[in-house]
């Protein structure tokens, strides 16, 4: 380690860490707040880890799973862990020319009439028009609801929220090996 600057290990070697049982994590910090429940503060034994999580021992004994959703939304040094929530980005030229064509579709006399008809229905003319259309252009998670776990577009924002974009600090651990 050179300086201060803290050294950036890999998922693939917190996995490792954590399945040699010599891991211990104390949540210090859960959402933004640092007063920590008692069944969740003082140092616990990391156990275990699959592929998408880490198991922690509670401080009763039982197991609990802390999922990772992605590797981009985790930190791990030789002292923290931090998992972090997806972020938001601005929507890629790609992505704005889609919304743009969707829009111009919108503004049709022929869009808003048909609307109009389907408020006084069951809605769903213009609904399916939508989601064929985002499908079909492969841009589903443009709109903010689909299978799609790791991105999706926020209407309340105009921005996409991805897993490869690290957003605000969800969970930090103090990290120690423990030797022997």
């Amino acid at each position: 380690m050179k300086g201060n600057k803290k050294m950036i290990k890999t998922l693939a070697q917190l996995k490792r860490d954590a399945k040699s049982g010599k891991l211990t994590a104390k949540l210090v910090e859960r959402f933004g707040k640092t007063d920590i429940n008692e069944n969740m503060s003082g140092w616990r034994k990391i156990v275990g880890a699959n592929s998408n999580s880490i198991q922690l021992l509670t401080n009763d004994g039982r197991k609990a799973w802390l999922e990772i959703p992605c590797a981009n939304l985790v930190e791990y040094t030789d002292n923290s862990l931090t998992v972090y929530a997806k972020g938001f980005r601005d929507l890629t030229a790609d992505e704005q020319a889609f919304m743009n064509k969707w829009k111009s579709i919108t503004d049709t006399d022929e869009y808003k009439k048909q609307s109009e008809i389907d408020m006084l229905s069951d809605g769903s003319t213009t609904f399916y028009q939508q989601k064929y259309f985002f499908i079909k252009g492969g841009y589903e998670y443009l709109l903010g609801f689909s299978n799609d776990k790791s991105k999706h577009y926020d209407y309340n924002t105009g921005k996409i929220k991805d897993n490869k974009v690290k957003g605000e600090i969800e969970l930090r651990y103090e990290i120690k090996m423990n030797v022997g």
